[in-house]
């Protein structure tokens, strides 16, 4: 805090990453557990051998001023600076491609900037917030030219500015029951996984443009204490209704995947949760969603022919989940110790993972549910373990695309808090 009225705050993080992936089989194998000699003489993926030797570097910087003007007027301004960068190499792909393929060279760089001015009303049962944010990107991406590899990538700019905005509402006509609404005009710029791919796996995407959608929310929370014999009680409805332009996702192309805006697309929706708080030591919570994704372009790109997945649920997309737990904590348990014990349940309804044109084509990713159960504990705020496991069950798991998910797995952390805090 600088002063009475004015809050200051500044977060700076980096991380550097490196990544290495080998793929010089000389052999390859079909689904059917036929083994034959690689076409290119070496690698399973893609047209070259891999070995590859890549790092990424990535920089946060997020400012936040708070001023308040008076008791029931408030002004945010908060921005977020993001550098990131990948530096791949790869010797034995680039000497069998016959120029430097090691992977896609690439970096970015990304602006968000928000001022947000929140004003309390009617005796502070009306708060009202009103936004308007600035989004910037600028990258460079040295980029594919023919999915064959056939001539050298070529370096692409990309430089994008947007203007986004929302209007939000909340009133409490009494204590504890609050309706909500509000829209947006939402901007999301592509993070650096969308954008730089992998370089073996996922490709490129040097034109990919922001996301862009008009969101309407309506619902309305109750948040009660000493209620029904409950600590607390919370449950939230809320139903949604977006229009999407410029879609990012990521969809199948040639013998990958890369990140494409999906043009048109409208969502609807609605989402509960409920929170409990049993008692000081016992919370439950759950929530569900149901969401309707469906593609609403009336033509194919750049062309006048007709869509033929206009109307349909767009693939890749779960459009029926809950989410569901119950935890234990106490410090009073074990004297200096902070015990937590907790279960979480994830349920995903069977969805498509391609586009279902006829009935005959089941591409379905089946109904799932999992289980993960796991222990916390903590010496005098300073040492803790943490021990889980994930997939009680050893269920058989996919992910949107169809692709396995680990069965049961075990984690173990170590976390050791050297100082708790820097005057």
């Amino acid at each position: 805090m600088l002063n009475n009225c004015l809050d200051f705050e500044s977060h700076f993080s980096l991380s550097h990453t490196t990544n290495n992936f080998v793929d010089t089989a000389r052999v390859n194998h079909d689904f059917e557990g036929n083994i034959y000699p690689s076409p290119n003489g070496q690698g399973e993926t893609g047209d070259v051998p891999h070995n590859s030797n890549d790092k990424g570097l990535e920089i946060n910087e997020r400012i936040n001023f708070d001023y308040r003007l008076s008791a029931n007027h408030n002004l945010n301004l908060n921005t977020l600076i993001n550098y990131a960068r990948r530096q791949p190499n790869d010797d034995i792909a680039s000497r069998h491609a016959g120029f430097v393929i090691g992977g896609f060279p690439s970096k970015k760089t990304g602006v968000v900037s928000g001022l947000t001015w929140e004003a309390k009303l009617l005796d502070r049962k009306l708060t009202n917030m009103l936004s308007v944010k600035y989004f910037h990107l600028h990258s460079e991406i040295e980029d594919l030219t023919s999915y064959e590899m056939i001539e050298a990538p070529k370096k692409k700019s990309n430089t994008t500015s947007q203007i986004g905005w929302i209007e939000a509402m909340k009133y409490e006509p009494f204590k504890g029951f609050h309706l909500k609404a509000s829209y947006q005009r939402a901007i999301r710029l592509p993070n650096s996984q969308e954008l730089f791919g992998d370089g073996i796996i996922t490709f490129p995407a040097a034109g990919l443009k922001p996301e862009k959608s008009h969101n309407f929310n309506l619902g309305f929370l109750i948040d009660k204490n000493n209620v029904l014999g409950l600590s607390r009680l919370q449950f939230e409805v809320n139903g949604f209704y977006m229009q999407v332009s410029d879609m990012i996702k990521l969809m199948k192309q040639h013998m990958a995947a890369g990140y494409v805006n999906a043009e048109r697309v409208h969502i609807k929706g609605i989402e509960t949760e409920l929170k409990l708080d049993i008692s000081p030591t016992v919370y439950a919570y759950g929530n569900l969603t149901y969401q309707d994704v469906r593609d609403v372009l009336e033509h194919l790109p750049g062309t006048q022919a007709p869509n033929p997945t206009k109307g349909l649920r767009l693939p890749n997309i779960p459009y029926l989940f809950a989410n569901f737990g119950a935890e234990y904590h106490s410090d009073q348990l074990l004297k200096n110790w902070y015990v937590k014990a907790f279960w979480d349940g994830k349920f995903t309804e069977e969805f498509f993972y391609f586009w279902e044109l006829t009935e005959l084509q089941k591409r379905r990713i089946p109904r799932s549910f999992v289980n993960d159960i796991g222990l916390l504990l903590t010496y005098k705020n300073r040492y803790s373990i943490a021990l889980e496991c994930h997939n009680l069950m050893n269920k058989e798991v996919w992910d949107q695309y169809r692709r396995p998910l680990a069965g049961r797995t075990f984690h173990l952390k170590f976390r050791y808090v050297f100082s708790k805090g820097i005057l």
